[in-house]
Parts: structure tokens; C-alpha cells; sequence
């Protein structure tokens, strides 16, 4: 019971720091903005798609914890059908590939030609894929490429995403699932996600009984 609290006063530790900065942020945006001398047009909208930017970004951080809280609470429903993995996998690198072209990154697709069938809620394996695409974007340096596979093993469905970056030390490797886990020492790569990706990702991907590594 006592770590299960010290686990709980540290993720609102957590959630309280990650919020803090974008209200400073949105705070300090206004308040500059607020002493501007009227008829600047160009600054007032800069000053709002900053704005917009960190509005985005804490809703997105909202959006997490609110996913989070419901699947602790197991109140997040899966509908699952038998649906083509491949397709899948291919929409989530569509998605990704717009992800990845504004920071010259390339995402590619090694798919098998013929269909890969499951059962499994098609929404919550799309969102967890497009979840490890967009984190191996985050962390790749432009001009690389990120590559997508799919591909039945032993009666199993594994679906692989490689990077270029940095990769994680391997003594970091257990903690990467941890809620709002930076490996040490990547603060220069800090992207603006919630630091909840593969929180999420994990438990879509175990909850129906599959993993993820």
C-alpha cells in the first residue's frame, strides 16, 4: 500500500509538472500579446498559433490521462472483429508518413502481399501503431527513415517499427512503458508529446492478450 501511494502522489506530481508548462506558456503568450501596441497583425498572429500550439498540445495530454484513468477503470470497450491486420498497419503508416514529412522523414511500409486476419478492435490497433510510428519519428534526425513491417509468426501477428535515432540505452529499456519516462540524458531530444504514448500502447496491445516490446 505504501508504494502503491508513493506511485500515486508521483504520477500527480508528474501530471502537475507536464500541465505547469504550457499554462506558463499560454499565461506568458496572452500577457505579452495583452501589452502589444494595437495594429500589429503579424505579431498578434504569431502569438496566437503559439498559442494554438500549446492549447493542442495540453489537450492532448488531457485526452491521455482521461484514456488512462478509463482503462485502469476498465471502462474502455474493444469491439473486436476479424479484420486484415495489413490494413491496419497501412492506414496508421498513411497517417504517420504526414507525420514525418514536415520533419523530412521518410516512413516506409514492408507489408505481405496477402491478408493478414485477426481478431481485434481495429480502431485501438490503429491508434497503437500510429502511437510507435510517431515516437520513432520524434526521435529520428531528419533525412532518415522510418520502416513499418508486418508479418505472421507462428500462428502470431507481429507488426515491427525500426528507427535511425539514438535508440535507448539497454539498462533503460524497462522503464520505457512508464508513464512519462525520459530516457536520461535525451533532453535535447524532448519532443511536445504527453509522455504517455506507450503507456497507451501497451495496454491496447496487452489487454486482448498480445505484447509489446
Amino acid at each position: 500500500l505504501s508504494y502503491l501511494d508513493r506511485r500515486r502522489l508521483q504520477f500527480l506530481a508528474d501530471v502537475s509538472h507536464e500541465l505547469r508548462t504550457p499554462v506558463t506558456i499560454l499565461r506568458g503568450e496572452a500577457e505579452v500579446t495583452l501589452r502589444m501596441q494595437p495594429g500589429s497583425q503579424d505579431a498578434y498572429r504569431e502569438a496566437l498559433t503559439r498559442i494554438a500550439q500549446q492549447s493542442k498540445q495540453m489537450g492532448r495530454l488531457i485526452d491521455d490521462l482521461l484514456f488512462l484513468v478509463r482503462s485502469e477503470s476498465d471502462t474502455v470497450a474493444f469491439d473486436r472483429q476479424r479484420v486484415d491486420l495489413r490494413e491496419i498497419v497501412a492506414d496508421a503508416v498513411r497517417d504517420g508518413d504526414l507525420l514525418a514529412k514536415g520533419k523530412g522523414i521518410s516512413v516506409i511500409d514492408r507489408l505481405p502481399e496477402q491478408a493478414v486476419w485477426v481478431e481485434a478492435d481495429a480502431q485501438r490497433l490503429r491508434q497503437a501503431a500510429l502511437i510507435g510510428i510517431d515516437n520513432a519519428i520524434n526521435y529520428s534526425a531528419t533525412g532518415l527513415s522510418v520502416e513499418v513491417s508486418l508479418e505472421a509468426v507462428d500462428g502470431r501477428a507481429v507488426i515491427s517499427v525500426l528507427d535511425h535515432g539514438a535508440g535507448v540505452p539497454a539498462e533503460e529499456l524497462p522503464y520505457v512503458f512508464e508513464r512519462f519516462y525520459r530516457v536520461r540524458g535525451g533532453a535535447e531530444r524532448r519532443t511536445d508529446g504527453s509522455g504517455l504514448g506507450l503507456s497507451i500502447a501497451k495496454w491496447i496491445a496487452e489487454k486482448p492478450g498480445g505484447s509489446i516490446a
